[in-house]
């Protein structure tokens, strides 16, 4: 692979976890200038959350028919668009129309992106590639607060998120023609995919229901900490509001470091042995948070916790063409990434039914909460593994 088409990979795997915390992060100076409820976020977020489980499915299906590399430049047009009409929004309505866009075009890069890299990459870069999403995240809030300190408004945040974007897809037009001959070393290698598959189709193989499970449920462990960690911290662990942020901020340094160190790892172990690491490092965090003991084993706990999800998530992504045709591979990422987009939206708001919204005392469900979905996903794994042992047989 060329080398200008690896560095764009990487930079747009970190522009790509730019704008799902722009958000969050510039909500208290948003709230404050448009004078919305407070309580709106929440409603945002799912809009944000819930329209990739229906871009992720129809990117599969558009990168069939125009390559991946033209559904990168969609991808991130949309959410470059997104982004500018949140930097100049002052409504709900234009506010609402902006996040459910924005999720719109996250699906269909993410889709593209992780196809792309799974294809062409081993799970060492895999790793990385979503250490750089890590990256963008945590950049995302830079942005804001670069922004409010220099005495501008937030949405000179929004501003400079959305030029990265126009950066990115200017140089992803430039480099086009690398991509496509890379596309077509792809279709001479695989096969072009363009021959009649479908939703029934993968559905009747026997890996595909176990996969998808894993997608949804792995939402009810990552996104639900990611989402309900620091009020978990705040509420149920006594620390203050700025204490309890901070450790969610270490936990996603936690992620990125990890991806980067399994980077590493991968090169001598295989996909299986990462994800039951991973596992074994998510459990044994859960367990002490759950465990009466100090707080110092709690904050352990958040650390392994995101230590071992790190690795999860992009070595699944890893092994989907080692496991199904690379030709289908687009169409197929698109199933399991719709399906982790409705885990992402469904298992952290469910939480939220079971804690209640006004009932603290029950916010130390989380780690339990957490552990049954993370059971649920072992369940799943082992039934992955034996199918395909069963199959090799």
């Amino acid at each position: 692979m060329t080398k200008p088409v690896i560095v764009l990979l990487y930079l747009s795997f970190a522009a790509l976890g730019i704008p799902g915390v722009l958000l969050g992060a510039a909500w208290p100076a948003l709230q404050s200038d448009t004078s919305l409820p407070y309580g709106y976020l929440g409603i945002l977020q799912m809009l944000f959350a819930g329209l990739p489980i229906l871009s992720s499915y129809l990117s599969g299906i558009f990168m069939r028919r125009y390559g991946i590399s033209r559904d990168l430049i969609l991808g991130m047009s949309l959410t470059a668009a997104a982004i500018f009409v949140f930097s100049f929004s002052s409504s709900l309505v234009t506010i609402a129309f902006a996040s459910s866009f924005l999720g719109f075009g996250y699906g269909v890069l993410n889709t593209g992106l992780n196809t792309f890299a799974a294809q062409q990459y081993g799970a060492h870069h895999m790793n990385w590639l979503h250490s750089f999403w890590g990256i963008g995240a945590m950049g995302g809030p830079l942005l804001i607060s670069v922004a409010l300190s220099g005495g501008y408004s937030w949405r000179v945040g929004f501003q400079a998120g959305g030029a990265i974007q126009v950066l990115l897809i200017l140089c992803l037009i430039l480099s086009l023609p690398l991509w496509e001959r890379l596309e077509k070393t792809i279709v001479m290698k695989e096969g072009s995919g363009k021959e009649e598959f479908s939703l029934s189709a993968y559905l009747r193989m026997k890996e595909s229901v176990p996969m998808i499970l894993m997608f949804f449920l792995f939402g009810g462990v990552e996104a639900c900490f990611a989402l309900w960690g620091a009020s978990y911290l705040y509420l149920s662990q006594g620390m203050s509001a700025a204490e309890s942020a901070t450790w969610l901020s270490v936990f996603f340094v936690s992620v990125t470091a990890s991806r980067m160190l399994t980077g590493f790892v991968s090169l001598r172990f295989p996909d299986r042995t990462i994800i039951t690491g991973g596992i074994a490092l998510i459990l044994t965090g859960l367990i002490l948070m759950i465990l009466p003991l100090s707080r110092s084993f709690t904050l352990c706990g958040v650390l392994l916790i995101g230590g071992g999800v790190a690795p999860v998530f992009p070595t699944m992504v890893h092994s989907v063409p080692r496991r199904f045709s690379s030709a289908h591979s687009g169409y197929i990422m698109g199933i399991l990434l719709t399906g982790a987009s409705l885990g992402n939206m469904l298992l952290p708001f469910l939480f939220s039914l079971i804690a209640g919204v006004h009932e603290s005392e029950r916010m130390f469900l989380l780690p339990f909460y957490m552990l049954f979905n993370l059971f649920l996903f072992v369940l799943s794994f082992a039934t992955l593994h034996r199918q395909r042992v069963t199959t090799r047989e």
